[in-house]
């Protein structure tokens, strides 16, 4: 009975686990990298290579801002990026919160059995 335990626990536990990690740690990452994106850009405000990336940036989505001020614009563009990722931040921690109480919640459980198992031996 113990090895039947063992074998549907490694089959089926275990790749959902490191799975969910996996799921956690590439959208954590990609956040880390657009904050690290942001921060680059926000180095270069007020200077020329300013004005290159907002020309760059011009061609990626539709453009509201008039032509007069491209030092606002950039500013602007920073600051809605930012609000983008709080956004996703807040919401990967919504959705995470639940999945790593479960997954944490598995693991103390699954201890537990084992400490059990191995002191009735």
């Amino acid at each position: 009975m113990a090895i039947i335990q063992v074998i549907a626990f490694q089959l089926v536990m275990t790749p959902c686990v490191v799975g969910t990690d996996l799921l956690f740690i590439s959208i954590g990452t990609c956040i880390v990298f657009q904050y690290r994106l942001l921060q680059q850009c926000l180095l270069k405000y007020c200077s020329p290579e300013m004005i290159v990336i907002n020309k760059k940036l011009k061609n990626f989505g539709n453009d509201t801002y008039n032509n007069n001020n491209e030092r606002k614009q950039y500013f602007i563009k920073c600051v809605e990026h930012h609000q983008l990722l709080k956004r996703i931040t807040k919401l990967m921690n919504k959705i995470f919160n639940v999945v790593m109480l479960l997954q944490l919640s598995s693991a103390i459980g699954g201890i537990c059995l084992s400490v059990i198992l191995i002191a009735q031996v």
